[in-house]
């Protein structure tokens, strides 16, 4: 009889289990520096997001066999006449991809017709959609409202990171404390979303 060995577990989810743990510690860092910090579970959520997008084809649909890029103002308008569980499944699709757009992508966002406030403003209302199909989620009320409040600071987080020490091109994320540019971070809109109440 032939031994087989021990079962193999599958690279890539170990891949996106090391990223997203490494994702969230960066991203915590950096939240345990501002004077208002978000939730450990929207951190948690937001490092989730993080390393499932690091596939490139999550930016994309496929349509006839074919990759085109996401229009996410007409999936949004779309998800009003779907099912509640469709629904969800949409509004979370513009959500994060939003999310990532205006946070790895920024500098990319600037040169197209539609800019990062273009796309934040989608996320937003997104998440607060979300929120009215979703109202308890990760054992936090209104957990997605709390996404859409904080949308602008999880998005310039994850600027800071991917600014600083992430090579799209190679996969190649290393991140050092101390190449955290504080002044970068603070001077984005995160002051005036830091002061907005939560509801």
């Amino acid at each position: 009889m032939t031994n087989k060995g021990p079962k193999q577990e599958n690279p890539k989810l170990i891949q996106e289990a090391n990223l997203q743990g490494l994702f969230y510690d960066q991203l915590q860092i950096i939240n345990e520096s501002i004077s208002r910090p978000l939730p450990v579970e929207a951190i948690h959520y937001s490092s989730l997001v993080f390393s499932k997008f690091t596939d490139s084809k999550a930016y994309f649909e496929e349509i006839e066999g074919k990759y085109k890029e996401k229009v996410l103002g007409i999936q949004l308008l779309e998800a009003t006449n779907l099912s509640k569980s469709e629904q969800k499944s949409k509004l979370m699709d513009v959500g994060e991809t939003s999310m990532l757009l205006c946070g790895m992508f920024k500098e990319s966002l600037n040169k197209k017709l539609n800019d990062p406030k273009y796309y934040s403003e989608l996320g937003m209302m997104a998440y607060n959609r979300l929120n009215h199909i979703v109202p308890r989620a990760y054992e936090l009320n209104s957990f997605y409202g709390i996404i859409a409040s904080y949308f602008t600071v999880i998005t310039t987080m994850i600027s800071a990171i991917a600014k600083s020490n992430f090579d799209v091109e190679k996969s190649n994320y290393i991140y050092k404390t101390e190449s955290f540019d504080e002044k970068y971070f603070l001077k984005s809109e995160v002051q005036k979303v830091k002061t907005k109440k939560i509801s």
